[in-house]
């Protein structure tokens, strides 16, 4: 241990003893420099992460108004993964619930909006829980393939 006037006999280190020097941080700063020219110069990192953003931009978002007591348009085609947002343009309070149960918008007053992510498990008919004579349907189809 070296010796320290402010510390004698006490164990501790000097402040300066656990500190790293000047030289010692440059070099960690290069490298991680250098690592990072990397990955963005195309390596697999980047790549993996593109992939991600590229079906991302893929997915799409449909809109379904509910105006006069009817889901507009009342069948949307959809791929799963695709958004689906439901608006309410009625006075009342409107839902969008699966026939089978399986999902729902719940309550939408006037102007709420709701947005769910398509699964596969959400084809068929649904409607409106308080109007059962509203009814719309999702239709899925499978995304194209670049």
């Amino acid at each position: 241990m070296p010796n320290d006037t402010n510390n004698k006999g006490s164990g501790r280190r000097s402040f300066l003893a656990g500190t790293m020097n000047l030289a010692g941080a440059t070099g960690i700063l290069v490298a991680s420099t250098r690592l990072s020219a990397g990955i963005l110069a195309g390596g697999s990192t980047l790549a993996g992460l593109s992939g991600l953003a590229k079906a991302a931009d893929d997915s799409r978002e449909h809109t379904v108004e509910i105006r006069n007591l009817a889901f507009v348009p009342d069948v949307i085609e959809v791929c799963p993964g695709d958004k689906i947002r439901w608006i309410n343009l009625d006075i009342s309070p409107h839902t969008a619930t699966a026939l089978d149960g399986r999902w729902d918008t719940e309550e939408l007053t006037l102007n709420q909006r709701r947005t769910l992510i398509a699964t596969k498990g959400m084809a068929g008919e649904y409607y409106c829980l308080f109007h059962p004579h509203m009814r719309g349907e999702i239709r899925l189809r499978e995304k194209k393939k670049t």
